[in-house]
């Protein structure tokens, strides 16, 4: 008897979110083809957004406006099935560039003071390395200036830059083709030539901020980020986990947190902010990075010692946000589109999850085929 072909799936969207679902098609046996305007680049002036994020985990419940309950669940489960895909991808971090480390989140208030704080922190207590004390700010060398509370946890940490281009060579060498090529706005209008030209069977559209065109996605909108890069062997400030403000900072429109993550053993990433912006270029000098890099340094003393020429580099990129809720779902009216953008400033942390859930979709839409 001859073999059936394997099904055919075209995934539109090269970063974390699309890697990572193509990475899920392909293991349920799916023959898979992306297609992407961009690609991975070790250049710090053409990396792609998802490049530019911290790469840092947490469970986002409590934090952001979901819609409603069973929006959390999902995100609750979709960071927890990620947990355990790069805990496991941490085994072999010197090529996978996923590493577990713990991750600390400061306040300025009691956390049992706020329900909202207080659920948000809870959802993380089953996680190892979870503490909660403000004898934490001094273990870590933190300034505790207006500190209240902190609590920690451990947490994966991805060098995105070595990751993203790992999954990429995972992927060509096991028959992924990788198209470069730009697809105009609206996606719906090129569904038929795409299918046709790629002998897909399913798209998959992972196409990030730009789903607010792409899917004519009112819901969706981009915000602009931007991180600081620091070769630790420059100047020594690599601290022993990754630490964060919760109350933001204002510089302009721009609205920022304090974020210092190690990246492997040999950088350091410092960050961020959140813009109304979809506009990648942002020079050095500009007020929001100056007071980016100061609000680290305030936070974290050893970061004082930096200066201009031990900044190895920023990278600029905009966040894929979206109202409500991430929208990893089929679509209404094509049965054979199935969506999965719109995870705002947590894509690694959703990613794989929500590669598993895009995954599940596609091989039930088969079997259903199939009856």
């Amino acid at each position: 008897m001859a073999l059936q072909p394997r099904p055919r799936v075209l995934v539109i969207g090269a970063g974390v979110i699309g890697l990572t679902t193509a990475y899920e098609l392909l293991e349920k046996g799916f023959r898979v083809t992306i297609l992407a305007k961009e690609f991975v680049s070790p250049s710090n002036n053409h990396k792609i957004a998802s490049q530019v994020a911290a790469g840092l985990w947490q469970i986002p419940v409590r934090i952001l406006p979901w819609r409603d309950a069973q929006v959390e669940k999902n995100i609750f489960d979709w960071c927890m099935r990620t947990w355990h895909r790069f805990s496991e991808l941490s085994k072999q971090k010197d090529v996978t560039g996923v590493y577990m480390r713990q991750r600390i989140k400061l306040y300025t208030h009691k956390i049992d003071d706020d329900l909202r704080v207080k659920e948000h922190m809870q959802a993380h207590q089953h996680l190892p390395g979870f503490r909660h004390s403000l004898q934490i700010i001094t273990d870590y060398g933190i300034n505790g200036d207006g500190i209240k509370d902190a609590f920690t946890f451990l947490s994966p940490v991805v060098d995105t830059d070595i990751f993203l281009t790992w999954l990429t060579g995972q992927l060509q060498s096991q028959g992924v083709d990788f198209v470069k090529e730009e697809v105009t706005p609206p996606l719906s209008q090129h569904l038929g030539v795409l299918r046709s030209r790629y002998k897909a069977h399913w798209v998959i559209n992972c196409t990030g901020f730009q789903a607010e065109y792409m899917a004519q996605d009112k819901k969706a909108y981009p915000l602009r980020g931007a991180g600081l890069i620091i070769h630790n062997a420059d100047i020594n400030v690599m601290p022993d986990a990754c630490i964060q403000t919760t109350t933001p900072w204002c510089e302009g429109d721009a609205e920022g947190l304090a974020i210092i993550a190690p990246r492997g053993v040999h950088s350091v990433w410092l960050g961020t902010f959140k813009q109304p912006s979809s506009d990648c270029f942002l020079e050095m000098s500009d007020p929001i990075v100056r007071r980016m890099l100061k609000e680290c340094q305030k936070i974290y003393p050893p970061l004082r010692r930096i200066r201009d020429e031990h900044l190895s580099g920023m990278t600029v990129g905009v966040r894929p946000n979206r109202h409500e809720t991430p929208r990893v779902e089929l679509d209404s009216t094509d049965h054979n589109l199935v969506h999965n953008y719109g995870h705002t400033s947590y894509g690694v942390a959703m990613s794989w999850g929500c590669a598993e859930h895009v995954s599940t979709i596609v091989s039930q839409q088969l079997t259903s085929a199939k009856l």
